[in-house]
C-alpha cells in the first residue's frame, strides 16, 4: 500500500510539475481573437519586416561597394564595412527584444536572435 501511495504522489507531482509552465505560458498571453494579441502579432511582424529591409539595404551597398572596388584592398574595405553594420543591426536587435521582454516582465536572459552567433 506504501508503494502504491509513493508512486501516485510522484505521478501526480509530476504532472503538476509539467502543467505549470503551460498554465503560466497562458496567463503571459492573450487569446488568439483578441485585439491586443492581433497588435501585438502586427508589431512584430512590421519589425521583422523593417530588420529584412534593413538586411537587404546592407547587402545592396555592399554589393555597390564591391562593384566600384579597383583592388582587393577596396574588397576587404566593403567586406569590413558590411561585417559592422551587420553587427550593428544584431545589437539593436537584440537590445530591442530585450527591452520588450522587460516590459512584459520576463527574466532577462540572453536574448536568442536568429542568424546570430
Amino acid at each position: 500500500m506504501t508503494r502504491n501511495t509513493g508512486l501516485h504522489f510522484t505521478v501526480l507531482c509530476a504532472a503538476l510539475a509539467l502543467s505549470l509552465p503551460l498554465s503560466a505560458a497562458e496567463v503571459r498571453s492573450p487569446p488568439a481573437g483578441n485585439p491586443k494579441r492581433q497588435d501585438m502579432q502586427q508589431k512584430m511582424k512590421d519589425d521583422l519586416l523593417k530588420h529584412i529591409d534593413d538586411k537587404i539595404r546592407i547587402l545592396q551597398e555592399a554589393k555597390s561597394c564591391v562593384r566600384a572596388a579597383n583592388d582587393m584592398k577596396a574588397m576587404s574595405d566593403c567586406h569590413a564595412q558590411e561585417r559592422k553594420k551587420s553587427k550593428a543591426l544584431r545589437e539593436q536587435a537584440r537590445s530591442s527584444i530585450l527591452e520588450s521582454k522587460a516590459k512584459r516582465g520576463e527574466p532577462q536572459g540572453s536574448a536568442a536572435v536568429p542568424g546570430a552567433k
